[in-house]
């Protein structure tokens, strides 16, 4: 059955969204990084008198720099150019373009002035922006510090993942969403063929976001991905987490007995191993569990019976083992177990 692919963002609490997430720490440049620093220099002459330059108003300028997360949006996040504006009284106002963050600008009239910082990306786009108020007073140096936040709005989050069709029976893809503030917003990501599943999700905050993914089969979760990511105002950020490691789908061998034999083959240069574990773990679940330690042989064995496991669907895994090192476990599961897609037993009385 086909499925929409496009999602629209909503929280899970009845609440409005503020800000975008402020990127550094609101304070003076001189303390923190991510501030823009605005010295002013005022006099108590209007803007239109013919005071002298010590009774006129300077301005001093810097802009720190922003921080990064794990997955960004396909449009560089820093900004690498500024533009500083400012309103003061009687109209008086100025305007500084810098690269590098920092102006001085002089001539000012005193009394109560708006200051704006928007930086740009190379291209050009608006990646951070920030405002101040104050009250210059004349003969005196005032500094402001300008919070420099990500641009304020909503954005778009493309979803994708993979997975081995193969390993599946009835898969389905959730993704969760949580943002700075701790909500959670869930959403389902509509299976588009064969082992992968996407979804666009508009409407999305700006700022840092946790994004989760859980693939389940059959309603029970089987494998989990999650990454940090970023999101700008009216720019779309691509996410891609595959499922590589699957708990397979696996052939049943059905055992209808008091106890069975276990055998496996010892690996191509078995030197130094002292002897095999043997682990189980019921089918669909993920912890193992120990079920006996067999000597080195050429042809290891272990009979099974009610004495080591109850009777159940399990899965199993050898270790190989020699001192105090332990080998990574080979399953029942794997591609080269016997029979070959991998299996799992079930195994009841007679």
């Amino acid at each position: 059955m086909m499925s929409d692919s496009n999602s629209t963002y909503t929280r899970s609490r009845a609440q409005s969204r503020g800000r975008g997430t402020t990127v550094g720490v609101r304070t003076l440049l001189v303390i923190a990084v991510a501030g823009v620093l605005v010295t002013l220099w005022s006099c108590a002459q209007p803007l239109s008198g013919s005071a002298g330059a010590e009774e006129r108003a300077s301005v001093t300028l810097s802009v720190g720099g922003l921080s990064s997360q794990t997955i960004l949006p396909g449009v560089d996040t820093r900004p690498v150019h500024y533009r500083l504006t400012g309103t003061g009284p009687n109209g008086d106002s100025f305007d500084v373009d810098t690269a590098d963050g920092s102006a001085t600008v002089a001539d000012l009239a005193p009394g109560s002035w708006s200051v704006d910082a928007v930086g740009t990306n190379s291209a050009g786009f608006p990646v951070a922006d920030g405002t101040a108020s104050v009250t210059l007073e004349a003969g005196r140096e005032t500094p402001v510090a300008v919070p420099v936040t990500v641009v304020d709005g909503t954005g778009t989050l493309e979803l994708s993942t993979t997975w081995n069709p193969e390993h599946t029976v009835s898969p389905s893809v959730e993704a969760v969403i949580v943002d700075a503030d701790g909500y959670e917003t869930t959403l389902s990501v509509p299976v588009d063929s064969p082992g992968a599943a996407s979804t666009t999700i508009s409407g999305v905050p700006v700022g840092y976001h946790r994004l989760s993914l859980q693939l389940l089969d059959g309603g029970e979760v089987i494998a989990g991905a999650g990454e940090s990511v970023r999101i700008m105002a009216d720019v779309t950020t691509t996410a891609e987490l595959p499922f590589p490691d699957l708990n397979k789908v696996g052939e049943a061998v059905s055992v209808v007995a008091e106890s069975f034999v276990l055998a496996w083959d010892p690996p191509g240069d078995a030197s130094g191993i002292e002897s095999y574990r043997v682990y189980a773990r019921p089918r669909g679940e993920y912890q193992w569990q120990s079920v006996s330690e067999v000597q080195a042989s050429e042809t290891p064995t272990l009979a099974v019976t009610q004495s080591l496991l109850s009777y159940g669907t399990w899965e199993f895994a050898v270790t190989a083992v020699g001192g105090s090192v332990e080998s990574d476990r080979h399953t029942s599961m794997d591609d080269d177990a016997m029979p070959a897609t991998g299996w799992f037993l079930e195994w009841t009385a007679p």
